[in-house]
């Protein structure tokens, strides 16, 4: 079994941001600005439930997946019961720079997802219905291998995305991607 943390970039900025907001929040209480020091201790407060978020685990395992919070099983499906993984890229709108890939997330559903309620998971960020984690190489390798199938992409710059993660093996894994605002089929 493989445990991943949601989002471990995201959760050591949260952690770093918590302790710079609660020690200015301290220093001020210290200093007897009692306004400054409750604006800062909200703002910690904020990012200690944000690190809360992005420290939940995935669970990967022969009988399926399972999503954690506080080492309390929230979700959990077993692959037979899995319809639909996938990989979304969280970086749908200010596509001023269209070289760059945003965040990409891969997800497991117990359901089949529209396009269009793809589009709307990565506009409301994070789904509350889904397994989810942090996309890496070695993670989509490890979902792939236990679901036994191909994984698509949704809403990735599809080259820039293969040439990135898997430029050494590209004939390796084979997926289609559509399109959502052209309804153009692209294969790779």
């Amino acid at each position: 079994m493989k445990h991943y943390i949601v989002d471990p970039v995201r959760a050591a900025l949260s952690l770093l941001a918590a302790v710079i907001f609660l020690t200015v929040a301290v220093m001020a209480v210290q200093e007897a600005k009692y306004i400054r020091a409750v604006l800062f201790a909200v703002l910690g407060v904020v990012y200690i439930l944000q690190l809360r978020e992005n420290l939940q685990t995935a669970v990967i395992g022969p009988e399926g997946v399972s999503f954690y919070d506080l080492g309390r099983c929230i979700r959990s499906l077993r692959w037979k019961d899995v319809r639909e993984t996938g990989v979304l890229n969280l970086k749908v709108t200010n596509n001023y720079d269209k070289d760059r890939i945003g965040t990409m997330m891969l997800y497991v559903s117990g359901r089949e997802l529209s396009d269009e309620e793809k589009l709307g998971i990565c506009l409301r960020w994070p789904p509350r219905d889904l397994i989810y984690f942090r996309f890496t190489r070695s993670r989509y390798l490890t979902l792939q291998q236990y679901r036994g199938d191909n994984i698509p992409l949704f809403y990735l710059k599809e080259d820039k995305f293969l040439d990135k993660y898997f430029s050494q093996d590209r004939g390796f894994i084979i997926r289609t991607t559509k399109n959502l605002f052209s309804g153009k089929h692209k294969e790779h």
